[in-house]
This record gives structure tokens, C-alpha cells and sequence, in this order.
């Protein structure tokens, strides 16, 4: 049987090779030590649909090769040094349904995939990106889970609402001044929203009162100094609300008594001296709420009789800017 071979050279600047019948489907060279690889054999194994360079040291990749790949579903470039990508040979690719790639990219031009009408996972992870323009993903009607970390300091949505089948949405330690969640509305699929290690001060949930599968709010470390919770009780599919680590001086819970399949409540590393838990005492299944040792926990007479589990942290210093 005839055989593809890539050739990659480790991190040392040692050559090697990859041997794969030409009728290959999935290509793993996860975890090689490829410090650079030549993907042009690939062009003779056209019945490949998944390919993983994950973990390894890459520093440039030429993808062009891949256009040659009509059935091509899976990307993996996870946990490698990437300076750059051009994504433009997965235009060819109308069957992709996961990009998963992560490098030291400053920007990543996402146009291409408005030609991947397929595409349901996107995991981009730029450690000096400062912005990403997510138009073309309004062609990209069947995305179900969006995943951006980086230095994004902005980001508009906008094409968001032409995504109706969007299930989980993350911002992973971005640097986002603030977020227009506006189009969510049009998101009523999804279930999990993860704003992490921003810089927000204030967001307005109002439109996730349009998300009523929402399971997961995430909000740690996001810099919020208030947070209305008030469009969360038309969401009753609510399991679990994290605002771990923010300035908040005050919280009111009294909208989730909405919920009832709330179960968690993550509000410590904040700055609230008291919160009232009457609306919590309400939840048939209701878990934990973590609090800061110190903070003064209150109840409407009615409930004062009623336990409710809460657990109380060792609140850590505030540090000094």
C-alpha cells in the first residue's frame, strides 16, 4: 500500500519522520516535539478528516497543504508557539466543524471560515491578540461553541446573532474594557457564558432574560464593581452563578428565587459586608453559596428557622495598585 511521509524536525534540530497509509483518515502527532513540519504530503491522502499538531513547539505553520483536504472536519494546533497563521487554505475545507488553535499570535484574519458553513467548535487562543473580527462567523449558522482568550481588548458580537444553535461562549483571560452582550438574544440555545480575567467594571445581563437553557454564568476576576441579576429570573434553567474575585460592595439575590434549579453561588474575593439569602432558602435544590469569612449573612423572619448551606472563605488581601 503506498504510503504519505512528513517530515518534521524536533526542537533539538533533530529530523524525523511520520509514516501513514495514503488511505489515512486521522492524522495525531500530538505531543512530538515538532518545532517545524512540512505538511505537503498531506496532499496525497485526501480522505483525511482529522488532524492534531497539539503540544508541540511550533513556531510557523504552513497550512496550505490542507486545501487539498476536502473532507477535513478536525483542527488541532493546541499548546504550540505560533507567531502567525494564515487561514485562508480552509476556505477549501467546507466539511470543518472544529479549529482548535492556540500560539503567540498577535491577529488571526477568521475570514476564510465564512466558506465553512459547517462549522460548529472554534477555540482561538492568541497570547498577544488585542482584537478579533468575528464577522465571518455570521456565516457560520450551525457554531455551537466559541472559545477566545488572549489579550482582546475589544470585541463586537454582532455577528453572533446569526449563530442560533450557540450553546457556550468564552472569554478567557481577554482584557475586554466592556462586552455588548446584546446579541445573545438571538442566542437562545446557549447554556454557558464565561467571562474571565476582564477588565469590565459593569455588565448588563438584560439580554440573557433571551437565553432561558443558560446553565453557567462565569464572571470571575472580570473587575465588576455592580452587577444586576434581575434578567437571570427568565432563566430557569439556572445551575450555578460564579463572581468570584470582583469589587463587589453589594449583591441582590432576591431575583434568583426564579430559578429553581440553582445550585451554586461563588461570590467570595469581594467586597460585600452583608447579603440577604431569603431568595436562595426558596430553591428545593440549592448546594452552596461561598461567601468571605466576615460577611453577614440575613434572612427574611419567615426563614430565619431555615438552613441553608453556605461556607465561608478566608478572604485573601486585596492588592494594592
Amino acid at each position: 500500500m503506498a504510503t504519505v511521509t512528513i517530515v518534521y524536525v524536533t526542537s533539538s534540530g533533530e529530523p524525523k519522520r511520520a509514516e501513514f497509509p495514503s488511505d489515512v483518515t486521522s492524522i495525531n502527532l500530538m505531543n512530538h516535539d515538532i518545532a517545524a513540519i512540512d505538511l505537503a504530503p498531506l496532499r496525497n491522502a485526501p480522505n483525511i478528516h482529522e488532524i492534531s499538531l497539539a503540544d508541540n513547539p511550533l513556531q510557523t505553520l504552513n497550512l496550505t497543504p490542507l486545501k487539498y483536504l476536502p473532507n477535513l472536519q478536525f483542527l488541532e494546533c493546541f499548546g504550540t508557539q505560533l507567531e502567525a497563521v494564515n487561514l485562508s487554505p480552509l476556505a477549501h475545507c467546507q466539511h470543518l466543524e472544529e479549529i482548535h488553535i492556540e500560539g503567540e499570535m498577535r491577529e488571526l484574519d477568521l475570514t476564510p471560515l465564512k466558506h465553512c458553513p459547517k462549522l460548529r467548535r472554534l477555540q482561538i487562543h492568541g497570547k498577544a491578540m488585542q482584537e478579533v473580527d468575528l464577522t465571518p462567523l455570521q456565516h457560520c449558522p450551525n457554531l455551537e461553541y466559541l472559545n477566545l482568550g488572549g489579550s482582546i481588548q475589544a470585541v463586537d458580537l454582532t455577528p453572533l446573532r446569526h449563530c442560533p444553535k450557540l450553546e457556550q461562549l468564552y472569554f478567557h483571560e481577554a482584557q475586554l474594557g466592556a462586552v455588548d452582550l446584546t446579541p445573545l438574544r438571538h442566542c437562545p440555545k446557549l447554556e454557558k457564558l464565561y467571562l474571565h480575567g476582564n477588565r469590565l467594571e459593569v455588565v448588563d445581563l438584560t439580554p440573557l432574560k433571551h437565553c432561558p437553557k443558560l446553565k453557567e454564568l462565569f464572571l470571575v476576576e472580570s473587575g465588576l464593581i455592580e452587577i444586576n441579576l434581575f434578567p437571570l429570573q427568565h432563566c430557569p434553567n439556572l445551575h450555578r452563578i460564579y463572581l468570584t474575585r470582583n469589587q463587589l460592595k453589594s449583591i441582590d439575590l432576591s431575583p434568583l428565587r426564579y430559578c429553581p434549579r440553582l445550585e451554586v453561588i461563588e461570590i467570595h474575593g469581594n467586597n460585600i459586608q452583608s447579603v440577604d439569602i431569603s431568595a436562595l432558602i426558596k430553591i428545593p435544590h440549592f448546594k452552596i453559596l461561598l461567601l468571605d469569612k466576615g460577611v453577614q449573612v440575613t434572612a427574611e423572619p419567615a426563614f430565619r428557622e431555615r438552613r441553608l448551606p453556605v461556607l465561608f472563605v478566608e478572604p485573601k488581601p486585596q492588592t494594592q495598585s
